[in-house]
């Protein structure tokens, strides 16, 4: 007798299963192979893998990055703004680029299934203080019919400036002469006042202002009629009475589950971020031809065409035409009687605003309340008693919890913005420096008592409270301070003012149920609590009790403490200390913009259009309609790829090196077109105006000079200078932007996700010291805590900054300082800073990590074939069959991942009989494998046979050893 092993191999392929007959491709991980015989398995057989060939697209890529496509486990809530349009029968929105009578700025709560093949986040816009397509807040009105020049005309309140001046600096006597600005970067409270021809306005420094919508706008005389109610009433009849939400859009990016090659994920998210979400051609039909045509389509003329995508799209804004921006409709809105809609055409232009640091303004306002806790608006909160500036009781409930935390997420919003604790060292402020971030707390406190600061008339005493509102707007005086104040010129300035208030670090986080004053004890570092539960806050030692501040408001109220009642809170006026706002404009205003004749005309206007020989019906946009709307976003966000990282850029829409409006302009032979390096993306300092949008931010625009500066016998006729509204040497690159300001994941869930596998880190998307109004280099991209980009700067530029008085670079290492012309006509010097436009690209934010290329190294291959389990660890109970083989992930090529026979043999322990073959392919946590139904797993049977060649004999020794 002879010893011998019978081999046997079966197929166990996924396009023969019976999942693949049926078509069933539910799961391609999973199937069953019917046997031709059934397989009988004895105990001492032995089973193994013999080869296995796992079909996973793109395995066999060298450089690819593995997905799973799979939820990571947990749900996130993302809050954000939906801009909702509702529309009123038979209303004129059609005629109306935007479309609508109402946009409603609605709260949204979405929740999301994180997974590994999508990222979510959440954006928000900005316009950079570029001094372009936005006006200054406050400001009463654009434009002063009575103007010749409107813009090259000096700026003024009695054309339009707020009435409110931070230096307190508004000559009753002397406005009509202004020609000199201070610029400031905050409503500094300065109470200095000497009798000087000069205004303030804000600093035009490149700062990001990110876009906040108002709750509810209405752009129709049929919804402004139909919601009369909601119009402010007249004593608070100012923009800022609307509530406005900062404005986040929720995105969602998504990449293909399986094997994708980082360029191909780079692009695919690219394409997603820049698709275009609707495109439309706004036409308009003139009143002439409804009435030749009005059973007919007629001949509407083609107006504008305006192109939205995932991260660029026009928005509503104001206008700077003379028909909705001038001192009558500002006049009509300020004036009208209580709840009636008059002047609605002048408040919808307030749709969107810039502000500077929205986290105060969203987390501020919930602070301003009444006795009973409801939300007060411009109103704000109060104290309850009587203070000498060592504690302020305020009208705030300490138990309600929701109203404590909405206290304490203002202060950890403060963080941070640290710069406003600068204004306590400026000498001209009656701060004491020793109040900083470290020790103290700010809120506004008005430095008038109520009856100061309310415009209702005759009040008594409650509705003086009532009415009285935290801050004012500089729309117009209150009725006591219109009159020259003793021997002084000046108006009195009433803008609130910052009030510091203790913090105690060491107890940021804690919470005490009643705290104890004698203990020290603050909750949540800043909050104490009374006796009939309302919180208190407390003076600090440099600016409390005897400060100069404390007697600057004491001394106001007329008394000896600062009086009960007295407003505190949030100032959510665009006067208020500390905060910034600006109003977006689409930058049109029609012919004879900057002169009075048409030298500097604007080009860009729709004279009408004839068809067919028919009457030419004229619609002139800019004043019979608005063209009231703006671009803002990024234009080509981009997710690059550079051969080892995953990059960022592109963010913000770059300024080019583009044209003057008169450039090619026939009659005017010296403005000719750059087409050279007009599409040059680049950055600007000292930029010339080119007279393309029209703003009071830069009012007043300097027109080329006609001087008389002599260089020996030549006589130069003119010269080009510098806007004196930017900011000498400032660096702008941008047109407009997002940020990505949340991706709402904790530092746990950050891992598995999108963004992890692509190599960006949980620590370079959540700085403690970088905010939205840091400038990105390569010092901080990688330490943000909001995501942005700007222009490329390198060191390198500095060579060609050093120029000659004609815009020649020298390439030195000098340092730049500009010059002076002499004008000997007017005997004056002319200061000159050279134009500077240099080269760049966006700045890359690049991912701290390589990406994951491989995060599951193995698969396991399950199989009936054998009942027992050897295999230990992994997940417990994630499947019925048991493991009988390990496919690495080394040998990749093509599509597939191949194993060859395996070193594991299992020996069969009891008799089992097999009519059919289940096969399952897992990932190494037991789930099931993302492949493909190419897939086959080939399986070797050993069983041992004797065979017997001489039968005769072997019975004969049977017998035999059986005697």
């Amino acid at each position: 007798m002879n010893d011998h092993t019978d081999l046997q191999v079966i197929e166990c392929n996924r396009l023969h299963s019976e999942e693949a007959k049926s078509r069933n491709n539910e799961n391609f991980a999973l199937w069953t192979n019917n046997l031709q015989d059934i397989v009988h398995l004895e105990a001492g057989d032995k089973v193994s893998v013999h080869g296995a060939m796992v079909s996973e697209r793109g395995a066999g890529q060298s450089s690819s990055i593995e997905i799973k496509g799979e939820s990571l486990g947990f749900k996130k809530t993302f809050q954000h703004i939906v801009a909702t349009p509702k529309h009123i029968a038979g209303s004129n929105a059609s005629e109306m680029i935007v479309g609508a009578d109402t946009i409603e700025a609605v709260v949204t709560n979405t929740e999301k299934e994180i997974r590994d093949d999508e990222g979510n986040f959440l954006m928000s816009y900005y316009v950079p203080a570029n001094g372009k397509n936005y006006i200054d807040l406050p400001r009463r009105f654009w434009l002063d019919e009575s103007e010749t020049a409107k813009y090259t005309g000096v700026d003024k309140q009695s054309t339009g400036m707020s009435l409110c001046d931070p230096f307190n600096q508004r000559d009753t006597e002397n406005t009509s002469k202004v020609d000199k600005f201070a610029f400031y970067d905050d409503f500094y409270q300065i109470y200095t006042g000497s009798n000087v021809e000069k205004l303030s306005k804000l600093k035009k420094d490149n700062s990001r202002f990110t876009i906040m919508m108002a709750e509810k706008t209405y752009f129709s005389a049929s919804s402004a009629s139909a919601n009369k109610s909601s119009m402010p009433p007249q004593y608070l009849r100012e923009p800022e009475y609307m509530t406005y939400y900062p404005y986040r859009e929720l995105k969602t990016v998504k990449v293909p589950s399986g094997f994708n090659s980082p360029e191909y994920i780079a692009t695919e998210i690219t394409r997603q971020l820049q698709s275009v979400v609707s495109q439309n051609t706004f036409t308009l039909r003139d009143g002439e031809d409804k009435v030749d045509n009005p059973d007919l389509p007629g001949y509407p003329i083609a107006i504008t065409r305006t192109t939205e995508t995932e991260t660029y799209k026009p928005f509503n804004v104001a206008s700077i035409t003379h028909e909705y921006s001038s001192q009558t409709q500002f006049n009509s809105f300020l004036n009208a009687s209580t709840n009636l809609n008059d002047g609605y055409e002048y408040l919808k232009q307030y749709h969107i605003v810039g502000c500077k640091r929205p986290e105060l303004y969203e987390t501020g306002r919930l602070i301003n309340r009444t006795s009973a806790q409801v939300i007060s608006g411009t109103l704000g909160s109060h104290i309850i008693s009587a203070t000498n500036g060592s504690a302020y009781v305020t009208s705030l409930d300490y138990d309600d919890t929701a109203v404590l935390d909405d206290f304490r997420n203002f202060i950890l919003a403060q963080e941070k913005y640290p710069e406003i604790w600068d204004i306590f060292s400026d000498t001209r402020t009656p701060y004491n420096a020793n109040d900083t971030i470290n020790n103290s707390r700010w809120c506004h406190i008005n430095r008038y008592h109520n009856a100061s600061m309310t415009h209702y008339a005759g009040a008594v005493a409650n509705t003086i409270f009532d009415t009285a509102t935290l801050g004012w707007g500089g729309y117009k005086d209150f009725s006591w301070n219109t009159a020259d104040i003793g021997n002084s010129k000046f108006i009195k300035q009433c803008s609130s003012v910052i009030l510091p208030f203790e913090y105690d670090a060491s107890q940021k986080d804690t919470y005490y149920a009643k705290p104890d004053n004698n203990l020290g004890e603050r909750t949540y570092g800043c909050f104490g609590r009374n006796a009939s539960g309302k919180i208190i806050i407390y003076g600090t030692k440099h600016n409390g009790v005897n400060s100069s501040l404390s007697t600057l408001l004491i001394s106001a109220s007329g008394a000896t403490t600062i009086e009960e009642k007295r407003k505190i809170g949030f100032d959510q006026h665009f006067t208020a200390p500390g905060m910034n706002y600006v109003l977006p404009c689409n930058g049109y205003a029609g012919v004879n913009a900057f002169t009075t004749t048409d030298t500097y005309a604007d080009s860009l206007l729709v004279n009408g259009n004839t068809a067919n020989g028919a009457t030419p019906y004229d619609i002139d946009p800019l004043t019979r309609y608005r063209i009231n709307q703006l671009y803002l976003g990024a234009n080509a966000p981009r997710l690059n790829y550079d051969g080892t990282h995953f990059t960022i850029s592109d963010l913000h829409t770059a300024q080019n090196s583009g044209n003057e409006n008169r450039a090619d302009n026939p009659f005017f032979t010296a403005f000719a077109r750059d087409a050279t390096s007009e599409s040059d993306v680049v950055y600007v300092m000292n930029p010339r105006e080119q007279y393309n949008d029209l703003t009071t931010a830069r009012k007043p625009y300097i027109l080329d000079v006609a001087t008389s500066i002599k260089n020996g016998a030549a006589k130069l006729s003119t010269a080009t200078f510098l806007n004196t509204n930017l900011e000498p040497w400032r660096i702008y690159d941008s047109l407009t932007g997002v940020m990505i300001e949340d991706f709402n994941l904790t530092e746990q869930e950050w891992q598995g996700s999108l963004w992890e596998l692509l190599g960006f880190s949980y620590k370079q998307f959540n700085s403690s010291k970088n905010t939205r109004l840091s400038y990105v280099s390569y010092d901080n991209a990688n330490d943000l805590s909001i995501l942005a980009t700007n222009a490329e700067v390198n060191e390198g530029d500095t060579k060609i900054y050093a120029q000659n008085m004609y815009g020649v670079p020298l390439f030195t290492n000098m340092l730049p300082i500009g010059g002076l012309f002499q004008d000997n006509s007017n005997n004056s010097y002319l200061r000159y800073y050279p134009e500077i436009k240099q080269k760049t690209q966006s700045i890359q934010i690049i991912a701290d990590n390589l990406p994951t290329r491989m995060i599951r190294g193995y698969y396991t291959i399950r199989s009936n074939l054998i009942t027992d389990t050897p295999f230990i660890g992994g997940k417990v109970n994630n499947t019925t069959m048991p493991i009988i083989g390990i496919v690495d992930k080394i040998n990749g090529d093509g599509d597939f991942y191949f194993q060859q026979e395996s070193s594991l043999v299992f020996t069969i322990t009891k008799p089992l009989r097999l009519a059919s073959l289940t096969c399952s392919i897992h990932d190494p946590d037991g789930s099931y494998a993302r492949v493909s139904e190419q897939s086959t797993v080939l399986f070797k049977l050993e069983k041992d046979r004797k065979i017997t060649y001489n039968v005769a004999e072997e019975i004969i020794q049977e017998q035999q050893q059986q005697k």
